[in-house]
Formats: structure tokens, sequence, C-alpha cells
């Protein structure tokens, strides 16, 4: 995302499902179920990628870049102290 690279998203475990959805609701490209994928749905897939996601995504990867890992890593932060006990 940082790079401005649109992506078909395939997640297949765990919290790969939650970075997915957020990857797909910030407009980085669209997540598919990697179990249900037919060789024959990759081209409607990419043809979405290309057309929802590779237009905003510059303004994106902007945004992303324009924060930086600090911002992320307090983002971080602040969300893991709101889940720990007298945090």
């Amino acid at each position: 995302m940082g790079l401005g690279v649109p992506a078909l998203v395939l997640p297949f475990s765990s919290n790969r499902f939650v970075v997915a959805g957020d990857a797909e609701r910030a407009g980085a490209g669209p997540v598919l179920d990697p179990n249900g994928l037919k060789p024959s749905d990759v081209p409607a897939a990419l043809e979405t990628v290309w057309s929802t996601a590779a237009p905003n995504l510059r303004a994106l990867a902007a945004a992303v870049r324009a924060r930086g890992p600090r911002w992320a890593a307090a983002e971080l932060l602040t969300a893991m102290d709101r889940q720990v006990p007298g945090g």
C-alpha cells in the first residue's frame, strides 16, 4: 500500500482476515476467500482491483507515507493500552 500498488488480498488464517479487511476498507484492493476462489474468478477480480483501487491508491500511499511508522506505532500502542486492564 505504501508504494501505491493495488492488491488482490487473499487472507489464509488468523489475524490476516482482520488485516485484509482493513486493507479493503482503506481502498487498497478487494478481499477474496482463497478457499472459494476459482481460476475463472481471477480475471474479474483483477479488473476490480484496477477499476476501484488503482485510481485512489496514489493518494492513499501518500497518506500512509506522510503519517509514517511513528504514527502507526503510537496508534498501535494506544489501542493495546485500551485492551489491558487498568490501561
